[in-house]
């Protein structure tokens, strides 16, 4: 591995296992502090939207971390195809209650009395959804109800609704009005910029214990952005291997050519841009178009005059048989 040559103590772009201090560059840091401030502070439930490989679920383990155990008890739901029993038996399990399997009412009645509970004693119940397009509009909805009219304005239980931009439109739909008007919080998750990627890169080198010079170059962050998309799920997987192609190289910083090493073992192209059609400069163009014009005129004045003369057309007669051929038998 490359930890030695570069004096590292952890893997920085490791995905399985986030460094404590994790990286939020430039605007994903206000994101992650309003998602902190408006469970902290704020009511309502909240969306969190992104696209795939934009971090959702590492912003998610960062608030498991962040939120104090005393006042919050989260579950955080990361199979969403869970039927409302099903997650009755997982929210009973996950706050130490004796489980109902056989008596749902019971149970759902128990969960009642302990959101209750909560509320007086000011524990607050964060129910985290990932993917939670994907979740049955029956179990949302019985979660809806399930923290309805219990604490005050029936905010003992809070659901953070976390999904790509599947979720948005799917919340629009008229069967999701009661859910979506609960919705108090809309965060969104971007795409990071090349400035914020050069933050990213260098941070996580720091979090992993690096403390020397600049380790990727210009180019190299460059590259890095572009075959990335702003993505940090890729930025994590490109940077990991470039750093092992500039270890291979006995080089203590990473260049472009190193970055383009490791997107083609990832089998990550340029992106290309779109390209605009033009079939003529402008002084063809234009002499092209006048010379259209000019036949066009002409064609005109000849069949009007009768100098060429035009084809006609005979419609068939449909009298004592079809206009069509028949198929021989």
């Amino acid at each position: 591995m490359y930890l030695a040559h570069f004096g590292l103590q952890l893997l920085p772009f490791d995905t399985a296992n986030e460094p404590r201090q994790l990286v939020f560059p430039g605007t994903r840091h206000e994101t992650a502090r309003s998602l902190l401030h408006v469970i902290a502070r704020e009511t309502g439930f909240i969306s969190l939207i992104g696209e795939n490989g934009t971090g959702k679920t590492t912003l998610c383990r960062w608030l498991l971390r962040k939120l104090p155990p005393d006042r919050y008890r989260v579950v955080h739901v990361t199979d969403p195809m869970l039927s409302p029993r099903l997650i009755d038996v997982m929210l009973a399990e996950r706050l130490g209650m004796t489980v109902h399997r056989t008596d749902p009412r019971r149970m759902r009645a128990d969960l009642r009395d302990r959101l209750n509970h909560s509320a007086v004693s000011g524990e607050k119940l964060i129910v985290l959804i990932d993917e939670a397009q994907s979740m049955p509009l029956e179990t949302l909805e019985h979660l809806r109800l399930l923290g309805q009219g219990v604490g005050r304005g029936g905010n003992a239980l809070r659901l953070v609704l976390v999904g790509p931009p599947e979720l948005e439109q799917r919340l629009a739909l008229e069967a999701f009005g009661a859910l979506d008007d609960r919705i108090t919080h809309r965060l969104c998750l971007n795409r990071l910029s090349r400035d914020e990627v050069h933050e990213y890169l260098h941070g996580r080198l720091r979090s992993a214990g690096y403390d020397g010079p600049r380790i990727f170059s210009v180019g190299a962050v460059r590259a890095l952005a572009v075959l990335s998309r702003g993505l940090p799920d890729r930025i994590n997987l490109l940077a990991d291997k470039a750093l092992m192609a500039a270890s291979l190289a006995h080089a203590f910083e990473v260049h472009t050519r190193d970055v383009r090493v490791a997107a083609r073992e990832l089998r990550l192209s340029q992106p290309q841009p779109r390209r605009r059609l033009r079939l003529f400069s402008l002084p063809l163009g234009a002499g092209f178009a006048a010379g259209v014009t000019s036949a066009l005129a002409a064609v005109a004045l000849a069949l009007h005059f009768g100098w060429v003369g035009a084809p006609k057309y005979e419609p068939r007669s449909s009298i004592g048989g079809s206009p069509y051929p028949q198929a021989q038998r």
